[in-house]
């Protein structure tokens, strides 16, 4: 390990070790010089995801459990500690008891989302976008069912616009904000997610490798297709594609 390498490796690791489990609202953010970046030891693979959902069918696990979870169910808000409201928001049980099934505008959790001002997540934290709003609606159209299908991906696919973003901001930008910044970790622009990524925090923590804090929290591990999806984009140099 060369001396740039291993600057690199204790400033991260000092980051990780004073950083995890606590929140702060100017995120840290680590340059990468060129010379440093991850060795050429990952090489492209190609996944595709099995145990699809029917077509059109909105995956509870997959994709509306990591948006709740992400932005509203951490400390202080909706994590089973905090309960603020009353609202515990980390799993599906808890989550029905404020959704009337086929029915949007009589669920308290969809409109708390959708409503203008914004009621969850409060000022000044992150809102929910109009893309992952619409899939909570439409999986409460379909009858908000406990589907534990996944979407398709194949890893093949790794446009940072297309599907690395998307990804991140599902599963981890709720608790990686400026507002929220876990670990002293904003993951809220390309820059920030290109940063963590070429350092190799990114993959490692996703991965749930030794020594790292296990990512996303208070979720199932990402599918082999999700991460070959990033592991995909950090080898072709995590373009902003």
């Amino acid at each position: 390990m060369n001396n740039i390498h291993a600057s690199l490796f204790f400033v991260s690791l000092i980051v990780l070790i004073l950083g995890l489990g606590s929140c702060t609202t100017d995120p840290i953010v680590i340059e990468i010089p060129a010379e440093a970046e991850m060795e050429d030891s990952l090489s492209i693979i190609n996944i595709m995801e099995t145990d699809l959902c029917e077509t059109g069918v909105v995956s509870f696990e997959r994709e509306v459990l990591p948006i709740l979870v992400s932005s509203c169910a951490h400390a202080g808000c909706h994590d089973e500690a905090s309960a603020q409201g009353l609202k515990i928001l980390t799993e599906f049980e808890t989550i029905m008891y404020h959704v009337s099934p086929n029915e949007p505008t009589f669920s308290s959790l969809y409109l708390a989302v959708s409503s203008d001002p914004v009621y969850m997540p409060p000022s000044p934290r992150v809102p929910l976008n109009e893309g992952q709003i619409q899939r909570i609606e439409e999986w409460i159209i379909q009858g908000a069912e406990n589907t534990m299908c996944n979407t398709p991906c194949s890893s093949t696919d790794r446009s940072f616009n297309n599907d690395i973003f998307p990804l991140i901001q599902n599963h981890c930008i709720g608790c990686h904000q400026p507002n929220n910044a876990l670990g002293g970790i904003s993951l809220i622009d390309y820059e920030s997610i290109a940063n963590l990524a070429m350092s190799g925090d990114l993959l490692a923590a996703i991965s749930h490798e030794v020594g790292y804090s296990p990512m996303p929290k208070l979720l199932n591990k990402l599918t082999d297709c999700q991460i070959g999806q990033i592991q995909n984009w950090i080898v072709e140099g995590a373009q902003n594609n």
